[in-house]
């Protein structure tokens, strides 16, 4: 629990509520707004299975491929899907440490449908598998590792050290048992202290307010941060040269070991993350992570990672994209030069995503109808198909033509992405169903709807869209048992904020 002691960034609270957090499965990335483009789009996708290609042609073989920390499973779908286009033999394990994670694999069509494509619950950190594998994929895991902050000034290491305490005058209001329930300091102390039961997950959400949060820095040694010498030894070749900011995880290297004793002989692990090539990248141990909500991620420091390499014969090669926080890496068993500079050839572009967030931010901007069309006329002039089938690329557009009233152009982007993601994009299938009642179409948007909620039947915007579908279709009993399920899953995290803004109006 939080003390008035400062402790390191992995021993945290706010590290413990984030790994916490990711225990409510696909909810997380809508109650806390984690993008999927980042790790789930075509364009990055079609990167590693040109990657993998590679390998595999290198190879002459058919290979295991393993994926961990899959998510929500849609980026093995698409990198599956890019494997089969470039007819690379291979065998595919999908795989989570959450089982409510693990069971949305079972849904998607490559695992249903094909032999060698399987999905697996699954720990990086304590594991076994039937077989070695050959390519590990590793996207947006590392960077949730617990860390600890560092800063080098002179010759001197520090780390940053946080205090959380929950402040004097918070307090957490919400229903259980048709009972209204107000937390004070005390009680959310109680709270934070505990094992947190399931059906008070989505209260994380509305905690991090609660905390009073502060920031000391504290002297340390290498030596005593990390006991493989790895840090040391960067620290001494680096230390008098530079000034700057970076993170450390143990967990890193526990990873790296526990991967290499399930590998072939020749392997290769594609690392994607929010990441730093040296040291001094970031001045402020405020840059070195992020945050969506609860949800944190830590920056990868790549640089330490090719001591770990070198320690242990392996190569490791890493993108260097400009003005990115998310680097590529490779780490690979492959001596081969040609293969190495093959592979290094990956790197020579820009970020996966980029030009489609520049065209997505000019297509927000528009302020008429005439201006979105434009933007996304020179869009599609200049954007590849797999860059046009970004996630938030299509949702922005679609989005505007709400806006716009264009209510038949809306749900043809949002089908676009429904037949991409299908009804795991929940914020699709919110804004299709208002356009389809736009429209007159009830009976679709219910459809909708209740396919959605058989998924995902804790979100709570589902449970109030079908309310209102129900109204409109005058379906009373419906109507009835949804509005029992919206109060049901809402009032564990009541916007009570917005009762403000409705006395306002």
């Amino acid at each position: 629990m939080a003390s008035l002691t400062y402790t390191s960034f992995d021993d945290s609270i706010l590290h413990h509520l984030s790994q916490q957090s990711w225990r409510r499965g696909m909810v997380n990335f809508f109650s806390e707004s984690i993008p999927f483009s980042f790790s789930s789009s075509n364009e990055y996708a079609d990167l590693v299975a040109d990657m993998i290609t590679l390998f595999s042609n290198h190879l002459n073989q058919s290979i295991n491929i393993v994926e961990y920390g899959a998510g929500n499973g849609i980026f093995a779908k698409k990198c599956v899907e890019k494997l089969a286009e470039k007819d690379t033999r291979f065998h595919y394990l999908i795989t989570e440490n959450v089982p409510s994670l693990v069971s949305y694999f079972e849904t998607l069509a490559v695992v249903k449908e094909s032999n060698h494509i399987q999905a697996k619950l699954l720990d990086i950190n304590d594991f076994k598998l039937d077989q070695p594998f050959h390519v590990g994929i590793l996207t947006y895991l590392l960077d949730t590792c617990p860390v600890k902050i560092l800063e080098f000034q002179t010759g001197d290491l520090y780390e940053w050290r946080v205090s959380v305490l929950v402040k004097e005058d918070a307090t957490v209001s919400f229903v259980t048992n048709n009972t209204l329930v107000t937390w004070n300091k005390s009680e959310i102390e109680t709270f934070l202290s505990q094992p947190i039961p399931d059906d008070q997950l989505p209260l994380l959400s509305r905690i991090h307010e609660c905390f009073d949060i502060s920031w000391k820095r504290f002297q340390c040694e290498a030596s005593d941060i990390d006991a493989t010498g790895i840090l040391e030894e960067w620290f001494e070749n680096h230390a008098y040269q530079e000034n700057g900011v970076f993170t450390f995880s143990n967990a890193w290297w526990a990873i790296m070991d526990s991967l290499r004793h399930h590998v072939s002989d020749k392997f290769m692990f594609v690392l994607y993350d929010f990441a730093s090539n040296r040291g001094n990248y970031y001045q402020s141990y405020l840059e070195s992570f992020g945050q969506f909500g609860i949800c944190y991620f830590y920056s990868v420091s790549f640089f330490l990672f090719k001591y770990y390499c070198s320690r242990n014969n392996l190569q490791f090669l890493s993108s260097d994209f400009s003005e990115s926080d998310n680097q590529i890496g490779i780490i690979t068993s492959v001596k081969n030069k040609v293969f190495q500079e093959e592979l290094t050839q990956f790197f020579n572009q820009d970020e996966p995503g980029k030009h489609v967030y520049d065209y997505t931010l000019l297509i927000k901007q528009a302020d008429s109808l005439d201006a979105c069309l434009s933007s996304i006329r020179k869009s599609k002039g200049v954007l590849t198909l797999d860059q046009q089938s970004d996630y938030v690329y299509l949702f922005s557009i679609a989005l505007k033509f709400f806006e716009f009233e264009c209510y038949d152009q809306v749900i043809y982007y949002l089908d676009t992405i429904l037949a991409d993601y299908g009804v795991q994009s929940l914020n699709a299938v919110l804004l299709k169903s208002k356009a389809l009642r736009k429209e007159g179409f009830l009976a679709d948007a219910l459809a909708l709807v209740e396919a959605a909620i058989e998924l995902t039947p804790h979100f709570d915007l589902l449970h109030l869209e079908r309310a209102y579908i129900a109204k409109e279709l005058n379906k009373w009993d419906i109507l009835k048992t949804s509005l029992e399920s919206y109060f049901e899953t809402v009032l564990a995290n009541p916007q009570w904020h917005l009762l403000d803004i409705i006395k306002q109006l």
